[in-house]
């Protein structure tokens, strides 16, 4: 689907057809489905005629190879029934389908913010990274299509497939892994039409594009990112973090999760600096009042107990989960000496995590990006990049809180403070558990109830709106 993607979007911009098409009397989305489904189905079409290519190199190696051969090698063809292979085959091609739609609306998304056929194949570079490193998750034995991988893109046709083969595919999962991948489909092709609807992203002239593949010299000194290079950095990381950074965890153990922490540093900033992009500016390294912070102080207790509510609440539902990646947090973080563990669990994230989402992400967003959209955005890609749906959520609004200290503030630094003090919180929590929870019983009680909840959820809420209230009177011009 790649290549009829591109040249269906960025392909008709390079060679001057799209202005033309768009004063046609068709609408926009009809103009859209007819590219999509043309993309789509070409990716169909290959797919179904590479399996049968694979189908036809099967049936002629078992009539290749002789039955005391392959009796020797374990196997009995004499039983051998092709047909039992039917309906998974048939479910297979109706995967490949749903598979196409998703991925033929992703593709055309990425593509239609490029300006040229050579600068879409970049963009679209790090998608193909992504989607065939995830197919990788088909080749692990322990990981199975349940829960939460069933909804997972890319991954979840893999085991599919997989399972479908060895007979194992639930029917539920059959059903949910094909209403997922067309539902994400739809959502592109919302997101497409919203890209169509907009001449700025359509006619952009490179204020939104990226710019790491252009040369070096016509690049301005200055400024902050493009939505462009927000983007590319937060896949080309993700990549390398999920990879490198979990090989190094793997091998160096604790001092891993250092390594890992200066890779979320390191890979925006040399961007930063091979862009020639304002280092103050994308980072946000400015004074700030005190009045400012003592509103950002506020703001983040509320949070944090609106988080902590929520994750008692999971732990209620989910109880299994949310305790397996407790235990997993813990054997990550811990070490011989709490200060050492303050340094790499603390300090470290609150620099290299700030400086990446709320400094590089936050300033190329809001580029582009209306305030919440930005600020949500990337906060979402924040509790994205901790790989864990139970902590996804609690994450996710630690970002939205910090990203708010940003916009109100002028600065990174009351974020980075107050993403230190909740690091080390965990970290304290975890060397002296029973001193915490005699300090904080409501809040690290195990057993929630109806009434302690509520109290906990009125004082958060009032705290949250005094944080906003604060801030916002206090807000640096």
């Amino acid at each position: 689907t790649m290549y009829p993607a591109i040249d269906t979007t960025a392909g008709e911009k390079e060679r001057g057809t799209l202005e033309t098409l768009l004063t046609l009397p068709v609408r926009n989305h009809e103009i859209i489905i007819a590219k999509f489904l043309t993309v789509a189905l070409m990716g169909i079409f290959s797919a179904i005629m590479n399996i049968i290519s694979i189908g036809i190199m099967v049936v002629y190696l078992i009539k290749l190879v002789q039955s005391e051969m392959a009796t020797s090698l374990g196997f009995d063809l004499k039983n051998f029934r092709l047909g039992e292979f039917f309906p998974a085959m048939l479910v297979t091609v109706l995967a490949i389908m749903a598979f196409s739609l998703f991925i033929s609306a992703v593709t055309m998304c990425i593509a239609a913010f490029a300006k040229s056929y050579k600068e879409a194949n970049n963009y679209i570079t790090p998608l193909t990274l992504v989607v065939m490193l995830t197919g990788y998750i088909g080749f692990i034995p322990n990981i199975e299509l349940k829960g939460a991988m069933i909804f997972v893109p890319v991954a979840n046709i893999c085991l599919l497939v997989k399972q479908l083969l060895l007979f194992k595919a639930e029917m539920r999962a059959v059903i949910l892994v094909l209403l997922s991948n067309v539902a994400y489909a739809g959502l592109a092709i919302m997101i497409l039409s919203k890209i169509y609807d907009s001449e700025s992203i359509l006619f952009d002239e490179g204020r939104f594009g990226l710019q790491l593949f252009e040369r070096r010299s016509n690049i301005e000194k200055g400024g902050v990112p493009t939505p462009g290079d927000a983007w590319f950095v937060v896949l080309f990381t993700l990549i390398i973090y999920l990879y490198v950074g979990s090989t190094l965890q793997l091998r160096y153990g604790f001092s891993g999760v250092f390594y890992s922490q200066l890779l979320i540093l390191a890979i925006p900033l040399i961007m930063v600096l091979y862009t020639k992009r304002s280092v103050k500016k994308t980072y946000s390294f400015n004074s700030f009042r005190l009045s400012s912070f003592i509103g950002g102080v506020v703001l983040y207790i509320g949070v944090f107990l609106l988080a902590e509510i929520y994750s008692q609440l999971l732990s209620l539902i989910f109880p299994s989960s949310v305790e397996a990646t407790n235990e997993g947090v813990a054997n990550a973080i811990m070490s011989d000496n709490i200060w050492l563990g303050l340094l790499v669990v603390a300090l470290a994230p609150a620099i290299c995590e700030e400086m990446m989402f709320r400094g590089f992400i936050l300033s190329g967003f809001r580029n582009k990006y209306r305030k919440w959209t930005a600020i949500i955005l990337s906060s979402f890609i924040f509790g994205a990049f901790h790989t864990s749906l139970v902590r996804l959520i609690p994450t996710m609004m630690l970002g939205i809180c910090f990203a708010m200290l940003v916009y109100y503030t002028g600065s990174i630094i009351p974020g980075m403070i107050l993403h230190f003090v909740n690091n080390a919180i965990s970290v304290i929590m975890l060397y002296y558990p029973e001193e915490v929870e005699e300090l904080f019983p409501l809040i690290t009680s195990q057993e929630i109830s109806v009434l302690g909840s509520a109290v906990l959820g009125m004082i958060s809420v009032l705290m949250i709106y005094a944080g906003v209230k604060i801030l916002r009177l206090t807000e640096k011009k």
